[in-house]
């Protein structure tokens, strides 16, 4: 019971976020048009869809792993896993794979490692006050 609890959780904050994305790109789209979005070779609509599945399944992905999250090294790995989701849909969107080109592979676990694992330690230190553990 309580692993689903965690997931619930997880997902609805990994929809949270996702939302508040999908709406950013919607604001970006009525105000500035697809220009944004061509620039990088993405729809409007491939941006919501990586934001909002993206954060489900990081927030899923972070439920099920917060029970780690007590510890800065686990909220460091929890953060670099839930992570992975979202890149992956950034660099699914930003390569052509019918043209043969793939994924950039270290590129996603560089940022991984950085804006996940960074992220992870950062948001444990806010909700732990910064002590050590």
């Amino acid at each position: 019971m309580l692993l689903f609890r965690n997931l619930l959780w997880g997902v609805r904050w990994g929809l949270a976020f996702g939302s508040v994305y999908a709406v950013w790109a919607g604001v970006l789209f009525v105000f500035r048009g697809a220009a944004p979005f061509q620039s990088h070779e993405v729809t409007v609509w491939e941006a919501v869809a990586v934001y909002l599945v993206g954060g489900v399944a990081a927030g899923g992905l972070m439920g099920l792993l917060r029970p780690l999250v007590r510890w800065w090294i686990g909220a460091m790995l929890v953060g670099m896993i839930a992570s992975v989701p979202i890149l992956l849909g950034i660099a699914g969107t930003a390569t052509n794979i019918a043209a043969g080109e793939t994924l950039d592979w270290i590129g996603v676990g560089i940022l991984a490692f950085f804006l996940g694992g960074g992220g992870g330690i950062i948001l444990w230190r806010i909700f732990h006050n910064g002590d050590a553990k």
